[in-house]
C-alpha cells in the first residue's frame, strides 16, 4: 500500500509524504489497481509498478524548488506530455523535444545530438521563455514506459513545470508558479539581479540569503526580508549564487602555508576554512540543485 496523495517539504526540514485518508492499492503482482490510473488519468489498462513509483516519489521528494507536490496531478501532468510525445513522434521517443510550458505541447522533436545539446543549454530554455527543452538522453533504451520517462523528466529542469504544488521562492524564481505571469516572474528576477550584494566574508549573512531562497514567504515579505539582509553591504551587478561559487572557487585555489591549526591573518585556522567551504558546497547544492 502507498498512501501518499502528496509530498509535503516543512521549511528547512526536507521533505516527507504527507498522508491521506485513501491509500492507493497495490496488487499481487506489485502493480497498481486501476482505482490510482483513473486518479491521475492514466488509461486503465496501462500497468504502473510499485517499485518505480517509490523511485518517481524519491526524485520528486529531492525537488529544491517546492514546499508541497500534488503526486497525483503531477503524474497526470507528466502522462500527458508523454501521451503527446508518442503521437508527435509516431510512438518512438525521441533524443530529446521542445514544448510549450503552459499547455504541454509538443512543438518539436530532436534526434541529433548536438542539435539537441545546442537548444537544452541555450539562455532561453530558462524561466524567460515560453517553451522549454526535455533532454531524453539518459532514458534507458531497454526501458521507454512511462515510468521511466516520468523520472528521467522530473530529474532536470524541465521537469518542474510539470509540478503541481506549491512553489518556494527558487521555485518561483524559476518561473515553475503557475499562478505567476511572465511579468511577475521577471520583476523578481530583476529585483534579485539589481539588488545583489557582496557578503565580504559573512558565512552568517549568505546563508541568511541562501534560506530566504528556500522560504515560503510571499513576494513582498520576500523582498522586504531581502531588503533587510543587504543594508549596509556593498553592491555587486552578481547574483547570490555567482558570488559563493567564486568565492569558494578561489578559497579551494588558495595554498596555506602554515599548518592546518595555524592561524591566519584573520583569526581563523585553515581547518575552520575548510569546515566553511565544505559548508558552503552543501548549502550550494541544497539551495540551487535540481
Amino acid at each position: 500500500m502507498i498512501n501518499a496523495s502528496y509530498i509535503n517539504n516543512p521549511y528547512k526540514n526536507g521533505y516527507s509524504i504527507q498522508k491521506s485518508n485513501q491509500s492507493q492499492a497495490v496488487d499481487k503482482e506489485s502493480f497498481f489497481t486501476n482505482d490510482f490510473n483513473e486518479a491521475a488519468k492514466i488509461p486503465k489498462d496501462y500497468k504502473i509498478d510499485a517499485t518505480q513509483m517509490q523511485t518517481l516519489i524519491k526524485n520528486l521528494s529531492q525537488n529544491k524548488h517546492f514546499d508541497t507536490i500534488d503526486f497525483t496531478k503531477t503524474l497526470e501532468n507528466a502522462y500527458k506530455v508523454f501521451s503527446n510525445l508518442m503521437q508527435f513522434s509516431k510512438n518512438e521517443l525521441p533524443l530529446g523535444f521542445e514544448m510549450d510550458k503552459n499547455s504541454f505541447e509538443i512543438l518539436k522533436i530532436y534526434d541529433n545530438a548536438q542539435d539537441l545539446e545546442n537548444n537544452f543549454l541555450n539562455e532561453n530554455n530558462s524561466y524567460k521563455g515560453s517553451k522549454v527543452v526535455i533532454n531524453l538522453k539518459d532514458l534507458n533504451s531497454k526501458d521507454k514506459s512511462f515510468m521511466n520517462f516520468a523520472n528521467v523528466v522530473f530529474n532536470q529542469f524541465g521537469g518542474g513545470y510539470l509540478i503541481e504544488g506549491q512553489s518556494n521562492i527558487s521555485g518561483k524564481l524559476m518561473g515553475f508558479d503557475k499562478n505567476m505571469d511572465k511579468n511577475q516572474i521577471q520583476d523578481l528576477n530583476d529585483f534579485i539581479k539589481n539588488n545583489s550584494f557582496i557578503a565580504n566574508g559573512s558565512m552568517e549573512k549568505l546563508m541568511e540569503a541562501l534560506d530566504l531562497f528556500s522560504s515560503n514567504l510571499s513576494i513582498e515579505e520576500f523582498k522586504q526580508k531581502w531588503l533587510n539582509l543587504t543594508t549596509n553591504l556593498e553592491p555587486s551587478n552578481k547574483t547570490i549564487e555567482q558570488i559563493a561559487r567564486e568565492d569558494l572557487k578561489a578559497k579551494e585555489e588558495q595554498k596555506p602555508f602554515a599548518p592546518i591549526q595555524s592561524e591566519s591573518q584573520n583569526k581563523e585556522t585553515y581547518k575552520d576554512d575548510n569546515a566553511k567551504n565544505e559548508l558552503l558546497k552543501k548549502l550550494l547544492e541544497n539551495k540551487f540543485g535540481k
